[in-house]
């Protein structure tokens, strides 16, 4: 049976903001900070959908009418 890890949120937190934020794929952040790389898309995953709705939501699309609610 294989062993599941656990992560502390601390470094799941700055795995996610190695990608998010100093632009690192995940596969080098996973090896820089000791952790799979599909498991830190696992986390990246959420954090990218929610960025993506704030910017729909705060109107970044501003060519997008769709996007304006008047």
């Amino acid at each position: 049976m294989i062993e599941r890890r656990i992560y502390s949120q601390e470094l799941k937190q700055e795995a996610v903001r190695q990608v998010m934020e100093h632009g690192l794929n995940c596969a080098q952040a996973g090896r820089k900070l000791g952790v799979s790389a599909k498991t830190l898309a696992n986390w990246v995953r959420p954090q990218r959908r929610d960025n993506r709705l704030k910017q729909i939501v705060a109107g970044v699309a501003n060519d997008d009418p769709a996007a304006r609610c008047n």
